[in-house]
Parts: structure tokens; sequence; C-alpha cells
């Protein structure tokens, strides 16, 4: 990778809870911050709610609302994934 290309650093902590079968709910806080993008490294939070639903094995399904205190100009944003269990 070359000296234009940023990385990105995630640290983020959650909670989860069965509220169903094969159902989560996940409170998460996260920090995130650019390095390497040719300035100052730009940090950033965020703090976000979702449900997970699907088994141990197989599909998983996800949703999440996130806001973004850092005084952004988008503060709410919402995460939509798919992925699989094997």
């Amino acid at each position: 990778m070359g000296d234009n290309v940023p990385d990105l650093r995630y640290v983020g902590l959650a909670l989860i809870r069965p509220v169903a079968a094969k159902t989560l709910l996940a409170l998460e806080y996260a920090s995130v911050e650019r390095l390497g993008n040719g300035g100052p490294p730009t940090p950033g939070h965020q703090i976000a709610a979702g449900l997970v639903y699907g088994s141990r094995l197989g599909w998983s399904y996800g949703a999440e609302v996130g806001y973004l205190p850092d005084g952004r100009q988008v503060k709410w944003h919402t995460t939509l994934g798919a992925s699989v269990v094997f």
C-alpha cells in the first residue's frame, strides 16, 4: 500500500443480551481513528444499538442505528449486514 492510503484503527466494546430465540440486542461504543492520511490522526466515536438475528452456524443478519457525537455533519447512520458463520 502507498503512503496516501489511510489505515483505520477501530476499538469497540459491546453489551449483548438475548431478546428472543436466535435474536440478540447489542449496545456498542466504538472509538475510530484514521491513521496515515497525510495529516494528523482524525479520531471519532460512535454510540450504536442494533439487533442481530441468526443461528450458531449459517447466515446471520444485523441492523444497527449509530450516532456520531464528534460534531460531524452526518451524525446519525444505519448499518445493515449479513455474515456466514462456519
